[in-house]
C-alpha cells in the first residue's frame, strides 16, 4: 500500500447498529452505529473488548462513510470506540470526523484518557459543529494496572459540558483515588463525571452506596452501569453479530 494511501484508511474490527450504552450526550438507549477500531497498546486488565487489540481490516475512510450511511437510515448518532480510536490520530481519523460532522451526525468517541483531544474538538469548532463532537474518556484508576501510571489530568482540563469522564471502580482504592481526581477535574473542566462498577471486581450496589455516603451526590457525579452488560454476555461480539 502506498504511503498516502495509508493515510486514507483506518483498521476496523466491526461497524455495527446498535444502542449505546454508555453516558453521552443523547442519553443511554439511543441508537447509534458504532465504528469499532482496531488496536490499543494500553493493556487495561478488565478490558471487555480485547479482540479489537489486533487484527482489523484496512478500510478507507470512503467506505467507512458507505457502511456508516447504509446501516444509519435515520440514526443521527455515531459512536467511535476501539480498541482506542485516539492511537489513529492522523489524516484518516481526522478526515472522518470532518465528513462525519458535515453529514450532520451527531458523534461521540470513547477514549481511555491518554490522547489529549483539543485537535479533535477544535476541528469540531472550526465547523461551527461544537455541540456535535463529545468524548466518554476514562480516567484509569489503579486496578487498571500499569497504565494508571500514564494518566495525565491536563488532558481533562477545559473539556465541555458535552463530554463526559467515566472511572471504572474495582475497590475502595479506586475509589478514593477517583474521588481525589474528580476533585481536581471539578475546578479545570465542565465535563460531567461518572463512576462505574467494574465487573468482578465490586457489586454495583455497593459502589451505590460508597457514592451515595460521599460528596458524590454534592459534587453531582453520576452514576453509570453500562446498559450492554444487561442485554449481552460479557462478548460483545455477540452484539455486533446481530
Amino acid at each position: 500500500m502506498k504511503k498516502n494511501e495509508k493515510k486514507n484508511t483506518l483498521k476496523i474490527t466491526s461497524i455495527f447498529l446498535s444502542v449505546d450504552g454508555e453516558v453521552n450526550p443523547m442519553g443511554q438507549g439511543v441508537w447509534s452505529v458504532f465504528v469499532r477500531l482496531t488496536g490499543c497498546t494500553a493493556g487495561c486488565s478488565f478490558c471487555d473488548t480485547k479482540y479489537s487489540w489486533k487484527g482489523g481490516e484496512e478500510k478507507s475512510v470512503l467506505d467507512i462513510l458507505s457502511d456508516i450511511r447504509k446501516l444509519s437510515q435515520g440514526v443521527k448518532k455515531i459512536t467511535l470506540t476501539g480498541g482506542e480510536p485516539l492511537e489513529f490520530q492522523g489524516d484518516a481519523l481526522t478526515a472522518l470526523i470532518q465528513e462525519l460532522l458535515l453529514d450532520g451526525y451527531f458523534i461521540t468517541v470513547e477514549t481511555n484518557g491518554l490522547h489529549s483531544v483539543d485537535a479533535l474538538l477544535q476541528i469540531a469548532a472550526d465547523q461551527g459543529r461544537q455541540g456535535y463532537l463529545s468524548f466518554i474518556m476514562d480516567l484509569k484508576l489503579p486496578s487498571s494496572g500499569k497504565v494508571a501510571e500514564k494518566v495525565m489530568l491536563s488532558h481533562y482540563i477545559d473539556l465541555p459540558h458535552n463530554c463526559f469522564i467515566k472511572f471504572v471502580v474495582s475497590d475502595r482504592v479506586d475509589f478514593d483515588k477517583a474521588i481525589e481526581s474528580a476533585s481536581f477535574i471539578r475546578k479545570h473542566s465542565d465535563a460531567r463525571i461518572y463512576f462505574s462498577p467494574c465487573e468482578g471486581g465490586i457489586k454495583p450496589s455497593e459502589l451505590f452506596v460508597w457514592m451515595k455516603n460521599s460528596v458524590c451526590p454534592s459534587w453531582g457525579i453520576g452514576y453509570n452501569l453500562q446498559l450492554h452488560k444487561c442485554l449481552f454476555s460479557n462478548d460483545w461480539r455477540d452484539e455486533e453479530k446481530l
